[in-house]
């Protein structure tokens, strides 16, 4: 009762005071506004996992110790024979030089400037494998390509095996891990490789790299929230002013799609998160979701002020009947989204965050600033429904009275076969493939594993846990020992390791014979190889990509061709059981960009689905506390449970793989389904309660009453769900789209025949009009 009357104390206020209404929702929505200029871009890994994220302070750990993994691979291609030809090679040199006056780069690594060493007499001497006054004679050419293609630190890293690709590394240290830097670094280096291929006829080249994704994800990011958030809404809007044919209300609900993705983007800057590519599309999933709250209420205008009601009469009705479930679908997907925080991403959570905020602030303003715009606007009374598919409904009402028995089985049946397909899906995810195939990088990366085999990345820091410990032969034979298992591995392409150097260096030192080429046999020659040819290496080329500042640990890279989540997670176990029991001694810590995510993604679905679970109870109560019937919040469970579970079921059967965008729709859909479920149901008790009618004629009161706007909501939603499917260019959002349509279409379909079904079977009950007794029966009696 209190809850009624200060709801009723509020519509008369929007009603009698709008102007005052508009300017206090303007007002409210400039202050949370304010806080957009806090809003800034960020695609660290950080803002994406988590500062706390295990995997990523061993990543940062590792990161501290050696040259950063953050780099650019820019691929060269000859079309025709191979890359070891004079105009090809100069122009590799000469773009390893430019690419040093990269902004933010530390470090260039290329076929040409790999550190050649060679025994002359008693010298060691190391020099570029290019040098610039080589005249790069037919015999030199082909010294060169044999020492390419048979060195171990250049096969699969710089050269492929067929010696017609080759690739230059730069490595960066940005001050601020900005995006801004990343994109200056980007372009710079574009702007070289296109002046290279003007240059040089019959090659290919490519930029991909770590940086080039950010880069990639970075401008993906800008695109959505931009240029792709304006085209969602014209095609939600053009909808709108097809199927509603009223354009003041529209006008209207604009405003409240708009103030309403304000607010949802607004509150990271509140809260100071930043904004990743996973919360790029909550201005999308904001706008879409407004749209039911405006539609509910305009629709029901409508149909009051088409009969006899005036306009304030027919805004009086419309928000009395539609308050209570506009609250309850507000709160049901805020509370959906919410349970995204049960994620291991905190981009994740983030996003669910945002969203409920949004939601939130979109009930708000349909409820105040909407009505009062109506209430000021010049619109006219129309004598008939604006909505074009108002017709049929109570005649499929009263088919599914027919035989509501064989609808419930049927549908029940079908949807719990479609569901047991669910055992088919498998979580598994390449972050290479977040990417669209017409995107540089993506085609850069793809071209990448094919020469060279692998683009996955494992990071290990091998310490000896003293200082200049990794000149201890012990040491290093156990290094040697990890190395030439990982290079047995079916799974790697590539080991990068400083053990091939001091085999080198040993071979050298013995007069290049190659049956020294093994580890030094003492510290005192290691410690002296080492020092030789650290002091002989140029500027910027040290060793420190290998080898830790105090000499006391390694690292070893061993790159392997493309892995599911499953398989990363597979390999990781057997690298540290293999570690375990053959070098238990030795402290390793691995890591990669790779690893990071398979672990986030790994643990994804056991906490998508416990968030799943907890938000379907916590909504469950809440309906049945709202509708204040158990039997009828029991009866809900199932159409808002059952949609999800066959949507993964028909994903099963079409695809089989689940990525993090579907590992979240969990949750997040079920807050929505639900919100057909309310309005449905709203009407339902409302015709059972007040009107006394029975089961049959209830149901067939709400499908005339809610049926044409829970069909217009849904529509709109699988479309601009739809649209972010098709736009966008990142995976994890257009999986996101594609399931949530999919859930949305279901959840329409079992809202219309299992839910009424439901009803009419299992809430057959009659209600009874209370009878007030006057006070002369009372004393009769």
């Amino acid at each position: 009762m209190f809850a009624k009357k200060n709801s009723q104390m509020l519509f008369d206020f929007v009603i009698n005071h709008p102007w005052k209404t508009i300017f206090l929702c303007l007002l409210g929505i400039v202050f949370v506004g304010s806080y957009l200029r806090f809003v800034a871009p960020s695609i660290s890994y950080k803002d994406l996992l988590g500062a706390d994220h295990p995997k990523l302070i061993d990543y940062e750990s590792i990161q501290s110790e050696y040259t950063r993994d953050d780099n650019l691979l820019i691929l060269i291609e000859a079309e025709e024979g191979t890359v070891f030809i004079k105009l090809i090679l100069e122009g590799v040199r000469e773009l390893t030089e430019e690419l040093w006056e990269t902004p933010y780069s530390i470090r260039v690594d290329s076929l040409t400037n790999f550190q050649h060493s060679i025994a002359v007499q008693d010298d060691l001497f190391v020099a570029d494998l290019v040098e610039a006054d080589n005249q790069l004679t037919e015999a030199e050419l082909e010294r060169i390509k044999n020492i390419a293609l048979s060195e171990p630190l250049l096969l699969n890293r710089v050269i492929n095996k067929n010696g017609n690709v080759t690739g230059v590394n730069v490595s960066f240290d940005f001050p601020n891990m900005d995006a801004n830097e990343k994109i200056e670094a980007v372009q710079f280096v574009e702007d070289s490789v296109a002046r290279l291929q003007s240059n040089i006829p019959g090659i290919q080249t490519y930029v991909g790299g770590l940086i080039a994704l950010d880069a990639t994800i970075m401008k993906i990011s800008q695109k959505e929230t931009g240029m792709f958030l304006g085209l969602v809404m014209l095609i939600v809007v053009g909808i709108l002013a097809f199927l509603l044919r009223s354009i003041l209300p529209l006008m209207a609900s604009v405003l409240v799609f708009v103030f309403s993705i304000v607010a949802g983007v607004a509150f990271s800057g509140m809260l100071g998160w930043k904004l990743t590519p996973i919360t790029a599309s909550v201005p999308m999933i904001v706008l879409i979701l407004a749209v039911a709250d405006c539609v509910h209420f305009v629709t029901s205008f409508q149909q009051y002020y088409s009969k006899d009601a005036t306009k304030i009469e027919a805004i009086q009705k419309a928000l009395g009947v539609n308050f209570q479930p506009i609250a309850l679908t507000s709160i049901t997907s805020a509370i959906g989204f919410m349970t995204l925080n049960f994620s291991e991403s905190d981009s994740i959570g983030a996003l669910g965050n945002q969203v409920a905020f949004g939601i939130m602030v979109a009930f708000v303003l349909s409820v105040t600033l909407l009505p009062a715009l109506i209430r000021v606007l010049p619109i006219k009374k129309r004598n008939k429904s604006i909505f074009i598919f108002s017709k049929n409904y109570g005649t499929f009402a009263s088919f599914l009275a027919k035989y509501p028995v064989s609808i419930l089985v049927v549908s029940g049946a079908t949807a719990l076969l479609l569901g047991y397909f669910m055992q088919n899906n498998e979580f598994n995810d390449e972050v290479p493939k977040y990417v669209a195939k017409s995107l540089p990088w993506r085609q850069a990366n793809d071209f990448a594993e094919e020469q060279f085999g692998g683009a996955y990345t494992f990071t290990y820091s091998f310490s000896s846990g003293k200082s200049d410990g990794v000149t201890d032969p012990e040491f290093l034979e156990k290094a040697e020992r990890f190395v030439n298992w990982l290079r047995s591995q079916p799974e790697a392409v590539y080991v990068n390791a400083a053990t091939d150097t001091f085999k080198r260096l040993n071979k050298n030192m013995h007069g290049d014979d190659p049956a020294w080429y093994r580890l030094p046999e003492s510290k005192q020659l290691a410690a002296q190889y080492l020092l030789l040819y650290e002091i002989s290496l140029p500027p910027g080329l040290d060793l420190n990509d290998q080898i830790s500042l105090d000499k006391s640990a390694l690292r070893i890279q061993v790159v392997f061709k493309t892995l599911s989540t499953t398989e990363v997670m597979q390999m990781e176990q057997r690298i540290d059981q293999w570690l375990a029991v053959n070098t238990p001694e030795v402290h390793v810590l691995g890591s990669g960009v790779q690893l990071m995510f398979a672990h986030m993604m790994n643990k994804e679905v056991k906490s998508m689905v416990l968030g799943a679970f907890l938000g379907l109870l916590v909504i469950s109560l809440l309906l049945i506390g709202a509708f204040r019937s158990l039997r009828v919040g029991l009866i809900s469970i199932i159409p808002n449970l059952l949609p999800v579970i066959t949507a993964f079921g028909v994903w099963g059967i079409l695809v089989g793989q689940i990525g993090m965008g579907l590992a979240m729709v969990s949750g997040m859909t079920i807050g929505i389904v639900v919100d057909d479920t309310v309005h449905f149901l709203s009407k339902y008790l409302k015709a059972r309660r007040e009107q006394f009618l029975d089961a049959n004629e209830a149901v067939k009161y709400a499908f005339n009453t809610v049926g044409p706007s829970i069909v217009l909501t849904t529509f709109v939603l699988i479309v601009g769900f739809m649209a972010i499917t098709l736009l966008s260019e990142f995976r994890v959002n257009s999986d996101m789209g594609k399931m949530t349509s999919i859930v949305l279409f279901l959840a329409l379909i079992l809202d219309f025949v299992m839910l009424p079904t439901l009803l009419m079977l299992f809430d057959k009950k009659q209600t009874i009009p209370k009878v007030e007794m006057s006070p002369t029966l009372s004393l009769k009696c």
